[in-house]
């Protein structure tokens, strides 16, 4: 990869539209993912399932999108000309694979179209993050926490809508009628990136590929932070998965309730991740992930361990100003250390780490909430957190204070 022939710009590219249209995106495609987890009461209910199986789902869901993140990778980097093909069709098969889980009757299918969801979302990151890191090559930490902030908004409003319609409609009908506007959406963003221009265009091969991605591997720098990404990564899915079990089944509250709680937990993310962005940029990413993380772990073990009400809402919402926002200071990090011919690799690598070497911790979570109590998989996440913690204060990542002014 670090090979490939890189073209010269052809034309000023559009920068304000790359941005605005990505975030939209972004935001659309953390609708339909925060969306989902509201129904898995509902979805346990109506097919009688256990944690167990709730925990092996997003296991499988993990394992599916981590396995998917290097040719989404591949294809960003080799198709830069064609990153608006690859934005349009995530949100189309997200929505698409949204109306399948709706029609499904069992829970084997209801694994396998959340699985297909969970690829076809994979495919938007290193596109959008790899075409933000050239077009924003000096405020990368800003524009990725702006990015991230769309993302924070649809993981906001995706819960909230998804619990006040459950009120009205059962969870098969709102998975299925959701593929109408996603393929609108997808359409619109397909013909607003076609005005962007374009930024690079490379000739990468398979086999240069491969070859990069193993030099990637071998970056000590790189590692560091793909470890604390696999950590995050395990803590995150185990709580999104059973924290609307908690607030309706352990604190007894209706669907609408968990939707709110969700929502307000990430509205938090909305107004912390531009100013982490934006902090990591001047200060370093280094000085920022510690204390965020420490911060989360705190909350999420506080946050398992208090009942409904001003404590419990509390530390959710502290725990939402870092549960989201950290993915975008953590990539932010990972393409601060290679070139930029490798970004849409490198972000494919620090997801897809994530999500393989962290995938089997809802599993664990699972046989832990059935044997033991739902409020242990607070404490498994909060751990795994304060992990993730020690490893980026006792490791030396040999970063400039302001990374935006490195020339890699």
């Amino acid at each position: 990869m670090a090979d490939s022939n890189t073209a010269n710009r052809k034309s000023a590219p559009n920068t304000s539209l790359l941005l605005t249209t990505t975030v939209t995106g972004h935001g659309i495609k953390h609708f339909y993912a925060a969306a989902f987890p509201v129904l898995f009461p509902s979805i346990k209910a109506d097919l009688n399932l256990t944690n167990a199986q709730l925990g092996n789902m997003t296991t499988l869901r993990l394992l599916v999108g981590g396995l998917f993140n290097l040719p989404a990778g591949f294809l960003a980097d080799k198709f830069g000309g064609g990153r608006r093909h690859i934005l349009a069709f995530s949100i189309a098969l997200t929505a698409l694979s949204c109306m399948l889980l709706g029609i499904a009757q069992s829970y084997p299918l209801i694994v396998v179209f959340a699985s297909l969801m969970s690829a076809a979302i994979t495919f938007w990151h290193p596109s959008a993050i790899a075409w933000l890191s050239e077009g924003f090559s000096n405020r990368k930490g800003m524009a990725i926490g702006i990015h991230g902030t769309g993302g924070s908004a649809g993981e906001a409003l995706g819960p909230l809508v998804t619990g006040l319609l459950l009120k009205s409609f059962s969870w098969r009908p709102l998975l299925s009628l959701s593929v109408i506007p996603g393929i609108i959406v997808a359409i619109m963003i397909w013909i607003c990136l076609g005005k962007v221009g374009q930024f690079t265009a490379t000739t990468i091969t398979l086999g240069t590929y491969i070859k990069g991605t193993g030099n990637l591997l071998k970056n000590r720098r790189l590692l560091i932070v793909l470890a604390v990404a696999a950590c995050y990564g395990g803590a995150q899915a185990t709580v999104m998965t059973f924290l609307p079990i908690y607030i309706e089944e352990d604190l007894g509250l209706s669907s609408t309730s968990v939707g709110v709680y969700i929502s307000a937990m990430q509205i938090s993310g909305i107004i912390s991740q531009p100013i982490l962005g934006y902090l990591s940029d001047l200060w370093g990413r280094r000085s920022i992930l510690p204390p965020s993380l420490a911060i989360l772990s705190l909350s999420l073990i506080v946050m398992g361990w208090t009942t409904s009400g001003v404590p419990f809402t509390f530390f959710l919402i502290l725990g939402g100003a870092f549960l989201f926002p950290l993915m975008a200071i953590i990539l932010a990090a990972a393409v601060d250390v290679v070139s930029q011919e490798v970004q849409a690799t490198t972000v494919s690598l620090v997801f897809g780490s994530a999500v393989i070497v962290s995938s089997f911790i809802p599993a664990v979570a699972g046989i832990v909430a059935d044997n033991l109590d739902v409020r242990f998989t607070f404490l498994l996440a909060g751990g795994i957190v304060l992990f993730a913690c020690v490893i980026s204060i006792v490791t030396r990542w040999n970063l400039e204070v302001n990374p935006a002014k490195e020339n890699h």
